[in-house]
């Protein structure tokens, strides 16, 4: 019997919402999904917490965490994908 895998996907952003989105939905499209998209937001200063927002909307088990790393604010949003 084949040991099940687990795939995590990490994207690493900063200031670049459109690529953000750009990314995701790329991720999304593929015929193998992951089975989570880990986001780290490298204090940005745009609008990467809500792309990230936004996206867990439409994935009901996503999670979205903000930590105080060094007196920066780093997002770390976390997408769990549902596999057909």
């Amino acid at each position: 019997m084949t040991p099940s895998l687990s795939i995590s996907l990490a994207i690493p952003t900063r200031n670049r919402p459109d690529l953000l989105h750009r990314a995701l939905r790329s991720v999304c499209q593929q015929t193998d999904l992951p089975d989570e998209i880990l986001v780290g937001d490298n204090s940005s200063t745009t609008e990467s917490y809500q792309v990230c927002l936004e996206w867990a909307l439409k994935m009901p088990r996503s999670e979205e965490h903000t930590s105080e790393l060094q007196s920066h604010s780093d997002l770390v949003c976390r997408l769990l994908l549902e596999k057909k």
